[in-house]
């Protein structure tokens, strides 16, 4: 695996990563420059993947699937 994400920190129920800027641009399509980190939080027991502004749950970054499914992909060494 590349160097896209790298963990932040990990709780009995979640990882959260944070994206390189590089993977920031994927994440957005290179539609739209974040001036802030973007954190990826992944539920350790069923999978759930959110993806987040500066770690602010108000500020929700869409994803595609693809993107989705990289992200878990990702994550299953750490779950």
């Amino acid at each position: 695996m590349d160097n896209k994400m790298e963990l932040f920190t990990k709780t009995d129920t979640t990882l959260v990563y944070i994206a390189s800027a590089e993977f920031a641009k994927e994440i957005s399509g290179n539609k739209q420059q974040y001036d802030f980190d973007i954190y990826i939080h992944v539920g350790r027991d069923k999978g759930s993947v959110s993806v987040y502004g500066d770690n602010d749950i108000k500020n929700i970054i869409p994803i595609d699937m693809k993107t989705r499914e990289y992200i878990l992909k990702f994550a299953e060494k750490d779950r």
